[in-house]
């Protein structure tokens, strides 16, 4: 009979707080105050999820401490990418609008005239990302990087040669000639 009332309870807590917090859309029109010192970024998000309803995931970096934050009447996606900056993490948004917080692998590269498909190999090898490399990507780059998200430093890499970074899912990414994707 506990058990039947526990699990009962729970459904009427959950249904409670999916209609009244979880459920609402979220409001870009959000502005906060935020007086931050010295507490993770879990906390500043679900603070933040709570005041916007906005869907945001924690992948990585919860755990980092944002030792000092203090803004005024902003908006919450502003107050939101403050905090993720501080706590070095990258703030995505995914195509279905779900905001995602990771701590990718940053990279330090200094490359003199080197082959664009080496690069990217080594950017892979790196961050453990899945990358194919299209049989039209060739070139050569000089490139220095310093404490760059792998992601970001992949993306910025092809670009530099004209190549795009398509993301397939799963986790596997593509570069390739932009020209060449509406044909696939």
């Amino acid at each position: 009979m506990k058990t039947i009332a526990k699990i009962l309870c729970g459904t009427v807590l959950s249904s409670f707080w999916s209609s009244t917090t979880f459920g609402q859309a979220p409001s870009l029109d959000t502005r906060v105050t935020l007086n931050i010192a010295d507490q993770e970024l879990s906390q500043v998000v679900q603070y933040l999820r709570e005041r916007s309803g906005a869907n945001i995931v924690l992948l990585q970096g919860g755990e980092h401490v944002i030792h000092d934050l203090q803004i005024k009447d902003v908006y919450w996606r502003d107050a939101l990418e403050y905090a993720v900056q501080l706590a070095d993490c990258v703030l995505d948004e995914e195509r279905n609008g779900v905001l995602t917080v990771s701590r990718p692998t940053p990279v330090k590269f200094d490359f003199p005239d080197t082959s664009i498909r080496e690069i990217i190999s080594l950017i892979g090898k790196t961050a453990d990302a899945n990358i194919i490399v299209g049989p039209e990507v060739t070139g050569t780059l000089s490139v220095r990087l310093a404490n760059v998200p792998w992601r970001d430093a992949l993306e910025s890499i092809a670009k530099a040669r004209g190549f795009t970074v398509v993301e397939e899912g799963r986790g596997i990414l593509r570069v390739v000639d932009p020209a060449l994707l509406s044909e696939q």
